[in-house]
Order: structure tokens, then C-alpha cells, then sequence
């Protein structure tokens, strides 16, 4: 049953649709058809430089940055909690990075940055249910 409302939500958000699958918004008037992706991010790590189809993105090129928004999903994979995020259909790739934290063991890693593949609604779905350990609390 929770399978079942997570996987209706990742795929009937209002402002855009969540699927891996094209949409054909000719009916409402918009001329262009979108599909978002997503990407699980574990506790300690932040959203580095992003990528789009030209190149690095340009804040200035796009008059905005990109539309990346944790979601309040997360699940358990080796004693790690990983937090879902979702990211528009122009984003190509995105970096991430340990945050600075003097208290966290992630700190530790001077330098490390990784490049993170984005996945489709359906290959999240196949991923909490292949873990079968997935959680939902409040996103502060």
C-alpha cells in the first residue's frame, strides 16, 4: 500500500508531470513536452555545478537557477540514508559534494566531488522496491 502512494505521488505532482515517459501538453496550450528526473543524494552531500544540454548551466543564459527540490522520500541502503530529489527536464547531470561539517566523517574527504546519473519515476520505483527499506519523514 505505501508502495502504492509513493508511486502515485512521484508520478501526479501538479506543476509538473513526473514520469520517465514524454507528455503532450498540446491540449493546455503549452508548446513543449516535458519529463523530470531524479536523483537519491545521502545526508552530508549538497548540490554542486549543474549540467544542461549546452553545457555547465548559465543562471544568466536561463535567467534563473535550475529547478532541483528534495523531496520527502528517503531510504536506508548500507546503514546510509539517501534522499530523493527531483531536478527539470534540462538538467543533464549534476555534482555533488560533501558539505563542509567540522562534526560530520564526510568532511574528512577534501576534495571529493561525484557526478551523480539522473533516473526516471520508474526506476525510483524499482529501487525502494528492490531495497524494501524506504521512509518518509518531514523535509525541514
Amino acid at each position: 500500500m505505501l508502495l502504492s502512494l509513493v508511486s502515485s505521488f512521484l508520478k501526479t505532482q501538479v506543476f509538473l508531470p513526473i514520469s520517465s515517459e514524454r507528455v503532450d501538453n498540446s491540449d493546455k496550450n503549452l508548446c513543449t513536452q516535458s519529463f523530470v528526473k531524479y536523483f537519491f543524494l545521502a545526508d552530508g552531500w549538497t548540490v554542486g555545478r549543474v549540467w544542461e544540454f549546452g553545457g555547465l548551466w548559465n543562471e544568466n543564459a536561463w535567467r534563473r537557477k535550475p529547478d532541483i527540490q528534495l523531496l520527502n522520500l528517503c531510504l536506508w541502503e548500507q546503514d546510509e540514508k539517501l534522499w530523493l530529489y527531483r531536478v527539470e527536464e534540462a538538467v543533464l547531470m549534476v555534482e555533488v559534494k560533501p558539505i563542509n561539517n567540522p562534526s560530520s566523517n564526510v568532511a574528512q574527504t577534501i576534495g571529493q566531488v561525484v557526478l551523480k546519473r539522473l533516473i526516471s519515476a520508474d526506476q525510483v520505483i524499482e529501487r525502494l522496491t528492490v531495497t524494501g527499506a524506504f521512509n518518509s519523514q518531514p523535509v525541514e
